[in-house]
């Protein structure tokens, strides 16, 4: 021990676990199973059509829930009754304007 010219200052602590973290690898996914491709992408029974109510069947509903109305039945309960939804109502009303403005 002759030469202690090395004695310097002492280097710094390593920092512990809790305080450097190491990068975490992320969690994959499994990926999707894919679809056969011989299967078909839309049923193969047709879609059903769009069913409109025709010029009698709409003032026979409307003028049913008028007269439900009229008799102290609510609005709502008139068109649970006729089988209706309130966009049907709507739409059955906006028909009938239509309807009489062509008729005047």
């Amino acid at each position: 021990m002759a030469d202690e010219s090395n004695a310097g200052p002492v280097a710094a602590p390593v920092a512990t676990d809790a305080e450097v973290k190491a990068p975490t690898a992320k969690k994959r996914r499994s990926p999707r199973p894919q679809k056969a491709a011989s299967e078909p992408a839309q049923s193969k029974t047709p879609a059903a059509k769009r069913r409109g109510y025709s010029e009698q069947e709409r003032s026979e509903k409307l003028s049913l829930i008028e007269t439900q109305v009229g008799d102290g039945k609510t609005l709502k309960d008139a068109i649970k009754s006729a089988g209706i939804s309130g966009a049907n109502l709507l739409s059955l009303e906006r028909c009938r304007e239509a309807w009489r403005a062509k008729g005047t």
